[in-house]
């Protein structure tokens, strides 16, 4: 009897891990965009007068090359040379 019970349990926490395990590769994929959410921290500035989107992003650390990159990829979302001074960009 008590070898009954003793497989039943066994068999019973064998699919615990399994669906522990299941939740652990779950959290473990990341999201199509590339980050959670969860680990985002968000920033905001203004544009300067006489300051393009490129230049800002001089400014706030990004090179030349990842600057023109995200230009490129911003552009059929949005149009980055109709920002102004005093835009707030976050």
């Amino acid at each position: 009897m008590a070898a009954a019970l003793s497989v039943i349990i066994g068999a019973s926490s064998c699919g615990n891990r399994k669906a522990d395990a299941a939740a652990e590769k779950e959290e473990e994929q990341i999201p199509a965009i590339g980050f959670r959410f969860s680990h985002l921290e968000v920033d905001s500035t203004s544009l300067r007068s006489g300051e393009t989107f490129s230049t800002l992003m001089s400014r706030l650390g990004l090179g030349a090359q990842d600057s023109y990159r995200l230009t490129t990829l911003c552009d059929t979302v949005l149009d980055l040379r109709k920002l102004k001074a005093g835009n707030q960009v976050r």
